[in-house]
Formats: structure tokens, sequence, C-alpha cells
């Protein structure tokens, strides 16, 4: 009897290797502009900071004040939010400071629209005061079950600020 080797196999063995794109890392720097508030990213550029520091940053509406919530780490590119805003510099003493006197403004505002509210009989409930970091506006939150006219309210405040 004689050894029969098949050399034409009845299967065929192939392998697929799934090709995934290089995902593009970016350094980025997580910032939070009020303790226990969303984290956002910001291009570090060339500073070199470190989780606590506290910095201005480029927003849409204008500089602010944040606090990093990490260092510089990598981050895919597909996961941060369009455009990239920049951190500008550190915080310094004078920014500090603005930044006390901004959250005593937004302390005083919150207690005066707070009273509006209840004087003119509005159903809404103020949640929060922002103060722009350059002390140009005031931003009121509120929340309400119905829609609510407070085009009155808008008037005393833009008067009282």
């Amino acid at each position: 009897m004689e050894n029969v080797i098949n050399t034409t196999p009845d299967v065929e063995l192939t392998s697929e290797v799934e090709v995934t794109p290089e995902v593009k890392q970016i350094p980025v720097v997580e910032i939070q502009f009020r303790p226990g508030q969303k984290v956002y990213y910001f291009d570090p550029g060339a500073l070199e900071l470190k989780e606590g520091d506290h910095v201005i940053m480029d927003t849409a509406r204008g500089p602010e004040y944040g606090i990093c919530a990490s260092g510089i780490h990598p981050v895919a590119e597909t996961d941060v939010v369009a455009p990239l805003r920049s951190v500008i510099r550190l915080a310094t003493e004078a920014d500090e400071r603005t930044v006390v006197e901004n959250r005593s403004k937004e302390k005083k505002a919150f207690e005066v629209c707070h009273k509006k509210i209840d004087e003119m009989g509005l159903d809404m409930q103020l949640v929060s005061v922002e103060c722009a970091f350059d002390g140009s506006k005031l931003l009121f939150f509120f929340t309400a079950e119905e829609r609510v006219d407070f085009r009155e309210l808008v008037k005393n405040l833009a008067f009282a600020f």
C-alpha cells in the first residue's frame, strides 16, 4: 500500500486581520469651572499643568477661570468636541481676587433676584447665578414647571445690576 499525500486540501485555510485606522491622540487637560461641575477638555499648549492648578482659559463666553482636574494626558481626537479651546495661562493672585469678588457678586445677585421673584409672585425657581470672569455679565439660571413671562424681572435685574 502506498502513502498518498493530498496536495489539494478540501478546506482552504485563511486568516482575516481586521485593520483599524490609527486613532490620533492629542494632549489635553481636564478643567472644571466650579467644584462638582462637569469637566471639560482644553488644549494645554506649551504650559506644564498639573491637577489642582488654577488657570484662565479661552471659552465661547470669553476668558474664564477654572481648576485643573487632571494633568496633561492624551485622549483620542474623536473624544474631543471641536473646537478645542486653549488654556491661556496660569491664574495670578489678581485673578484669584477677581474670582472672590465675582463669587460675592453672584451671592448678592442671587439674593436680590430671589427676592424679586417672590415679590413678583413668579412661579419659577432660581437655580444659580454666574458672573463672567471679566465681570461684564451675570447669568441667571431658572427652572419652572410651565412657561413663565419673566420680561419684567429681566428689566428689574438689568436696572439693579
